[in-house]
């Protein structure tokens, strides 16, 4: 057990903003007050949520020559429409430097602003949830915007796997580049380091295996990019600009 109050990174301000924003008492309980209690059903504990969030990170602006991916789980209606940045550049070491989360809104104004991000971040590729009726659609669609995007069905033991690979990812040891050592240190224990985003948070520390009613757009999305960073390595897929004779 461990309060986060008691992390030096946070402030008191920040972590009472976090706590404001659960919406599940058991994940205020596990990663605000740590209580969390390891389970077999739920694949990332308390440690992993907890050190991939940092307050010294914001989200930032495309750097010249950095290499993103942009990562996204598709919905229009009920659920949300979520979307990461991942600095790729530093791998086996990740950053998350944006996320959007939309919902209610129709599907141009979704293709309109993965395109945005495309071209925001150095027309970095994409990969999509492309599962559903809708996952076809959007990924037909972008095709025809000409975007190099990826759609992923997450079904059955693909899902798993991203799940697994999500999982590895949190809890891997990896060398941290120069540039972030006065933050974390020479080796970092998680793959991955993002600014403070709540409901990313909730989500990871309420998730389990067994998810039909669990929000979820948060850790699929995550999990889909960690999965296609897996298998195609990173900075490999896709990292030529295929716009460069076309005057775009």
């Amino acid at each position: 057990e461990g309060s986060t109050y008691e992390n030096i990174f946070l402030s008191p301000e920040m972590i009472r903003d976090m706590e404001a924003g659960f919406t599940d008492d058991r994940a205020r309980q596990r990663v605000i007050y740590g209580k969390f209690v390891s389970e077999s059903s739920a694949p990332f504990d308390y440690d992993m949520v907890l050190r991939l969030f940092d307050e010294r990170l914001e989200a930032e602006k495309a750097r010249t020559g950095h290499k993103y991916l942009c990562c996204w789980d598709l919905a229009r209606k009920r659920d949300y429409t979520v979307g990461f940045v991942i600095d790729r550049t530093y791998a086996p070491f990740f950053l998350i430097v944006n996320h959007l989360r939309i919902r209610r809104v129709d599907w141009e104004t979704i293709y309109s602003k993965i395109a945005e991000y495309h071209y925001a971040y150095n027309r970095c590729p994409l990969v999509i949830d492309a599962t559903s009726m809708g996952g076809d659609m959007a990924l037909s669609r972008l095709q025809k915007m000409r975007l190099p995007v990826e759609g992923i069905e997450m079904g059955g033991k693909t899902k798993q796997m991203m799940l697994e690979t999500l999982q590895d990812e949190l809890g891997a040891t990896v060398q941290v580049p120069a540039e972030y050592e006065h933050l974390f240190g020479a080796k970092a224990k998680g793959a991955f380091r993002s600014f403070p985003i709540p409901e990313l948070q909730e989500e990871l520390a309420n998730y389990r295996w067994e998810d039909k009613h669990l929000a979820t757009d948060h850790v699929m999305a995550l999990a889909l990019g960690t999965w296609w960073i897996r298998n195609h390595g990173p900075v490999q897929f896709m990292d030529i600009d295929i716009f460069a004779n076309t005057g775009r």
